[in-house]
């Protein structure tokens, strides 16, 4: 059952704090990303977690809705394309060296996620 069969799609906008009753919103794909995350984060803390959101590094369009989504509701993120960014592995095609071709991690560009994504854990685990 999908988010909008289950929800009429006045309840999520409402939710979201979008759109006016009986409007489309434009990108609804957005809406309900930003609604499922919002959910994983309340369960999260509600149950003691801390809640973060990560971009994926090849994704660009992506990014830009999950960085959206976490600077509007304050969620912690770990951005996990800048440092393929500051090796200029995202430049088109992406870098063989740290991706296979169909934009996946290799073995040395999941390293260098683990790396970022520890770097922060211990950060957060400090304070």
């Amino acid at each position: 059952v999908s988010l909008e069969e289950k929800y009429s799609r006045d309840i999520i906008n409402q939710v979201l704090g979008v759109g006016k009753p009986g409007e489309l919103v434009e990108d609804k794909d957005i809406v309900i990303l930003e609604y499922n995350i919002l959910a994983m984060c309340r369960i999260a803390r509600e149950n003691g977690a801390i809640f973060f959101l990560l971009t994926y590094p090849s994704d660009p369009e992506d990014q830009l809705s999950i960085k959206s989504i976490a600077k509007k509701w304050d969620i912690p993120l770990i951005d996990l394309a800048e440092p393929f960014i500051k090796l200029g592995a995202l430049k088109s095609p992406i870098s063989p060296e740290y991706f296979i071709s169909d934009g996946h991690p290799n073995d040395i560009g999941y390293q260098i996620i683990a790396e970022t994504i520890s770097q922060v854990l211990l950060e957060q685990l400090k304070e």
